[in-house]
């Protein structure tokens, strides 16, 4: 996956806590001038990691980061983090702005990465 080859590349096993993975990920959003991005803004019943939105297209992501204990956890707690963005209705707002939403959810550890998505 991308984003672990990016992980492998740029950060060190230290960098190792989740509100460090979510900057990450968001900053690899930052350079979108023509998306909305929001960080941990309410949505639904609770507050998604990360929502990105083209409103010229009407899509959007909607993104959950995870920490794993360890490498054989990730895509189990990929899989929770999709499972909160559902619970938690966290596209619910979205789909009300008529807006085509990809739930992802991201597991990280260490310098490894695993997604699970739906749409």
């Amino acid at each position: 996956m991308e984003m672990s080859k990016l992980l492998k590349r740029i950060i060190s096993f230290h960098d190792y806590q989740e509100n460090f993975y979510h900057a990450f990920t968001l900053g690899l959003w930052a350079n979108a001038p023509a998306l909305q991005i929001k960080s941990n803004t309410e949505a639904g019943l609770g507050r998604p990691d990360i929502m990105i939105m083209d409103p010229k297209s009407l899509q959007a992501l909607v993104i959950e980061c995870k920490l794993s204990p360890d490498s054989a956890q990730l895509p189990v707690r990929a899989a929770a983090a999709l499972t909160q963005i559902k619970e938690r209705h966290y596209t619910d707002p979205l789909v009300q702005m008529g807006y085509t939403t990809c739930k992802v959810g991201l597991s990280f550890y260490k310098n490894q990465c695993v997604a699970a998505c739906e749409i």
